[in-house]
């Protein structure tokens, strides 16, 4: 048995190879080891396995972008959805809400000043929270001088005997910037017609539609006589 020698065309790793006839390679080798692979090969390999193993890493680094991605701007997505839910639920209780107001003052007060300070407070309501001109619910008490104890809780001012006691009692689940935006639009048109700023209080009082009877003494919200939307 004879050996025939080969080599690549790289001029790398002889190759062996078994033959009939006489031994024509310099440097034998066992038959075991009849074949080693050319070094063109062992390059491709060694090129696919470092191609494999950027891949690998780019894919890597994608995964790890895409939930840093998600985590940055996930609480931006869930904070304008609370801000959109907010904003929806204003609208449909601006559909609904009879909210009953309750005004308390000292004497002294004409009759034309005390509807005027009905009226832009009714105004205010309707201005913020878009009722129905005619849900239209004001209670006006005058009381004798000291019967209204008002003081500052503690804020560093004085009130004067114009003080204006206001009580909203209206149905809840409004956000709390929507209260506060009405607020400030009492105070803003009490402010207009001469009443100071310090001698505007106002109580907020909030219930359900099973809280209301608008007569025959029926809870017409619950009797289904007057529909009220889902919130």
């Amino acid at each position: 048995m004879a050996h025939e020698c080969l080599q690549d065309a790289d001029g790398g790793e002889v190759v062996v190879r078994e033959t009939a006839v006489g031994t024509s390679c310099p440097e034998e080798r066992n038959s075991s080891i009849a074949f080693l692979p050319p070094i063109s090969v062992m390059r491709a390999t060694s090129s696919m396995v470092t191609e494999r193993a950027v891949r690998g890493c780019w894919l890597t680094i994608n995964h790890y972008a895409i939930w840093a991605f998600i985590v940055r701007f996930g609480w931006i997505l869930l904070l304008h959805a609370r801000s959109t839910l907010l904003l929806c639920q204003d609208k449909l209780l601006k559909e609904w809400d009879v909210p009953l107001v309750r005004i308390d003052v000292n004497q002294g007060r004409s009759a034309e000043e005390l509807a005027t300070l009905s009226k832009v407070i009714h105004d205010a309501i309707l201005a913020e929270y878009g009722i129905p001109e005619r849900d239209y619910f004001h209670i006006l008490t005058e009381h004798p001088q000291g019967q209204i104890f008002a003081q500052d809780a503690g804020l560093g001012f004085e009130r004067s005997s114009g003080v204006v006691m206001i009580q909203i009692f209206t149905q809840g689940g409004r956000s709390q910037e929507a209260k506060q935006s009405l607020f400030a639009a009492i105070a803003e048109r009490l402010i207009g017609i001469g009443v100071a700023g310090e001698d505007v209080f106002v109580g907020y009082v909030e219930n359900a539609p099973g809280d209301w009877s608008f007569g025959f003494g029926r809870a017409q919200y619950v009797t289904g006589e007057l529909a009220v939307p889902a919130k």
